[in-house]
């Protein structure tokens, strides 16, 4: 469907809805004297999925004073809808700049939103998107008139308008390259009133050659001048000794990656807390501290608190020993007690898990008199024993029953 020369396209409607079209002749009926009645027409657009609009005029005027207050319109009636001359369906082309071309950068706006700005008073003859090359979020819009009077009309009332809408921050210029061959003095007085202007030459301001040498002798006398080489002289060259700190159970990763940093550290308290985040770290190099191999993160387990870490193929044959010793798993490192979680052991081995969690039972029942195995030799129970009266006792698991005296 194709607009007449005096009709505005009305943009981002929700949906035709009685209440819809009643809200919109409302809206016209107080913004638009001159519109001709039953002139509303919808259509659905399957771009936008939503729907549009055309409304017809008596006269050219009328239909640029709609434009015109499309802002007012959306901010005291609370609708999203867009005013436009015409449906711009002609696509996106390239070209040269004129100087009839109204030029806007910096645009990160809807495009939808802000060709309909260039649709105001004129109807554009081509327009021109393009990605900005500082900003490919943004892009800059080029919008050919038929004359530059026009240009210059649209550029004055976007720049004027530009406060209440969305395109706040957006510089309009026209006259931006091109000049045409023949100019009248009209033209002349308007390109030369042109926010545009030729750009400034840069004068390269050549200064006096300090020597080298000069600006090396007084940095040495000002230092020698100053109060606190005065006061120290004989310690200008010297190094402070480095505390020795013996800590066992580094590998031999460590000991050279802090032998090579001890230069860098003045005392003692840096040295140990140097110390704690080499250690530290290791969970983030993926390296075992046994076997000094690089693991996955998944074949890694971190001791806590002490933070020491060693892959699951080392700890696997010792958590063996540990329950053939029937003792608690303990970290690896050399006088650290810090426990395995129960938990944990499921990632080495489900059957080791089976064995340490029967052995903690064992050790937890060793240690609580009250506490017996089930009589049912077929049985893994343990009950809760009372000794204090004599009654029958049942095996949770098993079910076996019998009777236990005074």
């Amino acid at each position: 469907m194709s607009t007449q020369p005096n009709s505005v396209f009305i943009s981002d409607i929700p949906d035709n809805s009685k209440q819809t079209q009643n809200n919109l002749l409302f809206i016209l009926d107080r913004y638009a004297p001159g519109y001709i009645s039953n002139s509303l027409r919808f259509k659905f657009s399957k771009k936008s999925n939503r729907f549009i609009a055309f409304i017809d005029f008596d006269s050219y005027e009328n239909a640029v004073a709609l434009t015109k207050q499309t802002l007012a319109i959306q901010i005291q009636n609370n609708v999203p809808y867009n005013f436009s001359l015409m449906k711009y369906k002609q696509s996106i082309s390239y070209g040269a700049y004129e100087n009839n071309v109204l030029y806007a950068n910096h645009i990160s706006v809807d495009e939808k939103q802000a060709i309909n700005c260039f649709h105001t008073l004129y109807h554009p003859t081509k327009i021109v998107c393009k990605p900005t090359a500082s900003d490919l979020s943004s892009w800059y819009i080029l919008s050919t008139y038929q004359t530059i009077e026009q240009a210059k009309e649209t550029k004055d009332y976007l720049n004027e308008r530009k406060a209440l809408g969305p395109m706040s921050s957006v510089y309009f210029s026209y006259t931006n390259s091109k000049t045409p061959q023949t100019q009248t003095p009209q033209e002349n007085s308007q390109k030369a009133s042109s926010p545009i202007q030729p750009p400034k030459r840069k004068v390269l301001q050549i200064l006096p050659l300090t020597p080298v040498k000069s600006l090396k002798e007084k940095k040495r006398r000002d230092k020698l001048s100053s109060p606190k080489s005065r006061q120290q002289p004989s310690q200008q060259n010297e190094i402070e000794p480095l505390p020795r700190i013996t800590i066992e159970g580094l590998s031999e990763d460590d000991i050279k990656t802090i032998r090579n940093n001890l230069m860098k550290i003045k005392n003692e308290k840096k040295l140990e807390d140097y110390i704690i985040r080499v250690l530290n770290e290791k969970i983030r190099t993926n390296v075992c501290e046994l076997c000094q191999e690089r693991k996955t993160l998944t074949n890694l387990y971190q001791f806590c608190p002490c933070k020491h870490v060693f892959c699951l193929d080392c700890l696997a044959p010792n958590l063996n020993e540990s329950i053939k010793d029937n003792q608690i798993m303990r970290c690896l490192h050399n006088k650290c007690q810090s426990e395995i979680e129960l938990n944990e052991i499921k990632r080495i081995d489900l059957g080791l898990y089976q064995k340490y969690d029967n052995m903690l039972l064992s050790m937890y029942v060793e240690q609580h008199k009250d506490i017996v195995h089930c009589p049912n030799p077929y049985c893994q129970g343990y009950i809760y024993v009372n000794t204090t009266t004599s009654s029958m006792m049942n095996c949770e698991l098993c079910g076996y029953k019998y009777i236990i005296g005074r």
